[in-house]
């Protein structure tokens, strides 16, 4: 193959891949996303409490003796297209899956603008399953929840829902093929390409005695490999911006 020829099949990839990204960025989707600490701050220990001259109460008056914790999950519209309240077609719960977990306090204590009007409510009267409700969602806007709760360190929260338009409602954590959680797989793509394509240059090298078609043949391989590594680093970056791109809004930032 001419170098002419890899050149005008380059840039027939490289028009290839620019339509599908344009197709993709033309697309207005509804994306809600939720994250949470991984490691939330503990403000009792059950330990120290016992030698401490503070007692803490709840609401009804009981004595608290546990380890309590305080932590934070925020929720965002992460696609191109505003949540209603309308297109909520099942009311967005937030849950706790903790049996042993008793949470004392949840509330909103940062919202992205007013007009969003986001509010907290229990579901069915417990304290382990809220309903979330606001009036719009668009681009980036959403809120932070503070959960005040008794008993072990780590726990774990789900928000389910339905909305118009949304497939599902993703838990940043789920992340795959987000730009800032890959490390080891373009590497490890890239590597088995270049075995893949030396293994070949080498076995068309190995059947051919004469040095100056050895030599043109390796160049041909070279420029082949680069070319397809290009390609493919192009295609890598246009589809993985279109994952679960879910970075945190700045104003959710801590």
């Amino acid at each position: 193959m001419k170098v002419k020829d890899l050149i005008s099949y380059s840039l027939s990839g490289i028009s290839i891949i620019l339509a599908i990204y344009f197709y993709l960025e033309s697309i207005e989707n509804r994306e809600l996303v939720y994250s949470y600490d991984s490691s939330p701050t503990q403000i009792l220990d059950s330990e120290d409490i016992k030698t401490a001259p503070i007692k803490v109460f709840r609401d009804d008056g009981t004595e608290i003796t546990s380890d309590l914790y305080v932590e934070s999950l925020r929720f965002w519209n992460n696609g191109k297209k505003s949540i209603k309240k309308e297109n909520i077609l099942q009311p967005l719960i937030l849950n706790c899956y903790d049996t042993s977990t008793e949470i004392l306090d949840v509330r909103i204590i940062k919202t992205s603008r007013d007009i969003c009007d986001l509010s907290l409510k229990p579901r069915n009267n417990t304290n382990d399953s809220f309903i979330i409700d606001f009036h719009i969602l668009e681009k980036g806007d959403g809120g932070t929840i503070q959960v005040i709760y008794e008993g072990k360190r780590t726990n774990d929260y789900t928000i389910k829902g339905i909305i118009e338009g949304a497939k599902t409602i993703k838990n940043k954590k789920d992340e795959i093929f987000n730009p800032n959680t890959i490390s080891g797989g373009p590497i490890l793509l890239l590597t088995l390409i270049f075995i893949f394509i030396g293994s070949m240059a080498l076995n068309q090298i190995t059947k051919i005695k004469d040095a100056d078609k050895i030599s043109e043949k390796f160049g041909r391989t070279v420029v082949t490999a680069i070319l397809v590594v290009f390609l493919l680093v192009i295609l890598f970056s246009v589809l993985s911006s279109f994952m679960v791109n879910a970075n945190l809004p700045e104003w959710l930032s801590i």
